[in-house]
């Protein structure tokens, strides 16, 4: 699940996908990589409980790959992590081995970033539209808009996602102490028990970052999920609270009218 807002303007929970067995979490390589919105899409897949795998596409437009999957590596742990090229259909059989036994994957990922042409590659033919070379080459375009419930020759499903230029965590608490276990892991080892993580002596998380454990982007970018997740797992709360004390004021209600 994640966050949208409605016409009113309020924020709701949505559904991208459900009965699932794998999450391809996909980006190009073609375009400034954004390490950030892949650790915000683990913690998505991992709070569902659904392995997620990461895919890093268009491996025919990028010079320096190797550099690019040891970045991913920094943030991905215990995620596999697949380079391909649709297009010159490298890495594709690899891919193929998910789907055995008719097992769904559903596809995620920004705009462009070659979902549809991936999909036409699986499927041998096509079946989803695509942007051209241009486009291709360049950042692509946004060319799925709804969900899509492919099948494919043989074995396997695939549930094709609108490309997502914004994912907010409507909740996310297990996936976020999974997602960044490498940081979790020094919570509660500070010198004080109130150690904001600043300025104090003996703080375990500075250090960490010191001694090169993981940068201090990785964990300001957990910092700013966790506050997301803690504001709409209150606000459901609240939300609860509401919807139970309108409940029984109307059964107050009704039992005052019989009498």
């Amino acid at each position: 699940k994640e966050a949208f807002n409605d016409e009113d303007g309020e924020t709701n929970e949505q559904i991208l996908a459900a009965n699932i067995d794998y999450i391809f979490i996909m980006s190009s390589l073609n375009m400034e990589m954004n390490i950030r919105r892949i650790e915000r899409y683990l913690t998505l897949a991992l709070e569902t409980k659904v392995t997620p795998v990461i895919i890093l596409t268009k491996t025919d437009l990028c010079e320096s790959v190797n550099e690019k999957i040891s970045e991913v590596k920094t943030i991905a742990l215990n995620t596999q992590i697949l380079a391909l090229s649709a297009i010159k259909k490298s890495g594709i059989e690899e891919l193929k081995k998910y789907f055995e036994g008719n097992k769904t994957v559903a596809f995620v990922g920004s705009s462009g970033v070659g979902k549809s042409t991936l999909i036409n590659c699986l499927c041998g033919e096509t079946v989803m539209d695509v942007s051209d070379i241009a486009q291709y080459k360049d950042r692509g375009r946004h060319t799925t808009s709804h969900r899509e419930l492919i099948m494919l020759p043989g074995d396997g499903l695939i549930i094709d996602t609108p490309g997502m230029r914004q994912v907010r965590l409507w909740e996310g608490s297990m996936g976020l102490s999974e997602t960044f276990q490498d940081i979790e892991k020094y919570i509660g080892m500070c010198k004080f028990t109130d150690c904001k993580h600043e300025t104090e002596p003996g703080c375990a998380i500075k250090k960490a970052i010191e001694d090169g454990e993981f940068d201090e982007d990785r964990y300001q970018n957990y910092l700013k999920l966790q506050r997301e997740i803690n504001h709409f797992e209150n606000r459901s709360t609240v939300k609860a609270q509401l919807a139970e004390k309108r409940k029984w004021k109307k059964v107050s209600a009704n039992l005052k009218k019989k009498k």
